[in-house]
């Protein structure tokens, strides 16, 4: 028999982790076009950490970061142990994510002027978020270059 803090622990533990991913996979409905800026890096007890692509940005969302942290938390007070808040928001610099494999960029589809067809934005347009819409016709590009190369 275990006993009772083990289990609390366990518990609080659980509520903890559940929060942070629901952060990490609402990321961008949360920050909505700030997600484009900057992304979630970690997560350090009470405190988020952002990377922000750009050095211009640092200031500006330094001084969104009352604003961001009370989205965050109006948004994952459903699921915070009970008492938690996220107290504070720190900014990074960090580089944008940059694709090396040959057919991973959307930018390579637009050198070799393939287009989505009208079904696949048709389906896109059904997704809920930009994000979302945005990496459906990259794939669907991708998979016609495949397609194409075979």
């Amino acid at each position: 028999m275990k006993p009772l803090t083990h289990l609390l622990d366990q518990l609080l533990s659980r509520a903890q982790a559940d929060w942070q991913i629901k952060l990490r996979a609402e990321w961008s409905t949360i920050m909505g076009d700030l997600s484009r800026r900057a992304r979630l890096e970690r997560i350090n007890d009470t405190t988020v950490v952002i990377g922000v692509y750009d050095s211009h940005w640092m200031h500006e969302l330094h001084a969104l970061s009352r604003m961001m942290l009370q989205r965050i938390n109006s948004a994952l007070s459903s699921v915070y142990p009970p008492g938690f808040t996220l107290k504070s928001v720190r900014c990074i610099w960090v580089h944008q994510k940059v694709f090396h494999k040959k057919n991973n960029s959307p930018l390579h589809a637009e050198v070799k002027k393939i287009k989505p067809s009208t079904q696949a934005i048709h389906h896109a347009e059904k997704l809920p978020t930009a994000d979302l819409k945005d990496a459906m016709i990259a794939y669907y590009i991708r998979c016609k270059q495949e397609k194409n190369e075979q």
